[in-house]
């Protein structure tokens, strides 16, 4: 352990003597370490870029300047709008039967994405409408039989108003809508529209 503090502390050495013909004027020293003085304005704009590089405004159908171009349109006119951008994710992705309409959910007008993929098992999520996943299903099953649609089916049996969702690592039968992430499960996220 103190060879591993020796060789850190060697390292650090080298860095400060590097660092020193390079620093800029200004920096000042905080317990050993360098940080640059920033006043709040810089700060604030900062992270006002890092969320934004998070949220990506690209894929943000409710941003200020989509906002402004379709002031007039009609809610059901801005979802048909962001389901032709093919970058614009669901929020919250949901699940639900089939009285549940399929598109791009967003708050206030939620539907079942119909665009799903698995993060686990990377995997496009497949949706089988008015059935249910039969009991006897276990991880092997869809295993094996994924993605293959016909050999899915001998495991599903009829069921009016109900969805059956898998991937190659989960499964679901669903009749009510439901939000993703209610489903502590599932690692299925939103692939785009």
């Amino acid at each position: 352990m103190d060879d591993i503090d020796d060789l850190l502390d060697e390292v650090e050495r080298e860095f400060a003597l590097n660092e020193k013909s390079e620093r800029p004027r200004n920096v000042k020293k905080v317990n050993q370490r360098e940080i640059p003085k920033r006043n709040a304005v810089q700060v604030g704009d900062d992270m006002d870029k890092q969320i934004d590089d998070i949220l990506g405004q690209d894929e943000d159908i409710f941003s200020d300047s989509i906002m402004k171009q379709n002031n007039k349109k009609s809610m059901p006119e801005l979802l048909n709008n962001a389901s032709e951008n093919k970058n614009t994710k669901c929020f919250p992705p949901c699940l639900g039967g089939t009285s549940m309409k399929k598109g791009i959910s967003v708050t206030g007008h939620k539907r079942a994405c119909n665009n799903l993929r698995c993060t686990s098992c990377d995997f496009k999520v497949l949706c089988f409408d008015n059935h249910q996943w039969n009991s006897s299903v276990d991880y092997l099953f869809f295993r094996n039989k994924m993605p293959d649609r016909v050999k899915l089916q001998l495991k599903l049996k009829k069921m009016p108003g109900c969805n059956a969702y898998c991937c190659q690592c989960s499964w679901k039968s669903i009749k009510e809508p439901t939000v993703i992430s209610q489903c502590k499960d599932l690692k299925w996220v939103c692939g785009k529209h």
